[in-house]
């Protein structure tokens, strides 16, 4: 059993992993404050829903982190209560699946190594738009010889709830929910659809306008927490909410021969 830990701004997702099909997962929120033992509570508690010693197969494990003040108390975590150590992913795991960083800055975040890693793996041989609705929505452009050639960065979701949040004093807290119409005669419900609406919209105009600057035909797969709000669409070729942590596997995979 493998423990595939994606640490993000937001939340960190863990994901019990066996023969590289994930068994169990789960989504907690991400705090630099929670020590090993309270991450080893929480994810004993988690598991025992499934089974009381399924905890007790685990045999490796492989983080991936944009977090670095989340990264010791988790790398304690695994040494002190499984006595293993852990992989960290880093760029460099990009080499062993032959994958390349061709951006004027050459350092990526841990999380989009592995979603190249499995979006290459996947679709081997297609020119490929990536993007990973997280707390940032991160488009990447990867060729069909595993050059990461461009990018786009843009807000998340859950960067735009929170700038609504701070930056207004009587608007009410909300979450961003699928809308059927724009236009609404209440205050909640036409901020819900404002940033639903207005968060499909950035997407969907980014991407367009990617596809007339390509000169490539781009398969387009999306993963994220952002993907739930993007079900009935149509430029959209996949979508792969697992595709980080299937990522973190083949990584750690790899890296044990």
């Amino acid at each position: 059993m493998i423990v595939a830990v994606d640490v993000g701004n937001t939340s960190t997702k863990i994901a019990l992993c066996e023969n590289g099909t994930v068994v169990d997962k789960w989504r907690i929120s991400t705090c630099g404050k929670r020590t090993a033992a309270e991450y080893f509570s929480c994810i004993s508690v988690l598991a025992s829903r499934r089974s009381a010693d399924i905890l007790a197969g685990v045999r490796g494990a492989a983080i991936s982190s944009v977090v670095p003040v989340v990264n010791r108390h988790v790398e304690e975590l695994f040494e002190r209560f499984f006595n293993i150590s852990p992989v960290f992913i880093t760029n460099s795991h990009a080499d062993l699946f032959g994958l390349k960083i061709c951006l004027a800055q050459p350092t990526i975040g841990a999380d989009r190594v592995a979603d190249l890693v499995a979006a290459k793996t996947l679709w081997p041989t297609s020119d490929l738009l990536v993007i990973d609705m997280g707390t940032a929505t991160v488009f990447n452009l990867l060729d069909r010889n595993g050059g990461l050639y461009g990018q786009v960065v843009a807000p998340g979701v859950s960067c735009l709830v929170h700038s609504m949040r701070e930056c207004t004093a009587l608007l009410p807290q909300t979450l961003v929910r699928e809308s059927e119409k724009i236009v609404c005669d209440s205050t909640a419900a036409s901020l819900e659809a404002g940033l639903y609406w207005g968060y499909r919209a950035m997407v969907e105009g980014i991407t367009q306008q990617i596809m007339r600057e390509s000169t490539r035909t781009l398969r387009v797969i999306a993963t994220g927490g952002g993907v739930g709000l993007f079900r009935n669409c149509d430029y959209i070729n996949h979508i792969d909410e697992l595709l980080t942590i299937k990522g973190i596997v083949q990584i750690y995979e790899k890296t044990q021969g």
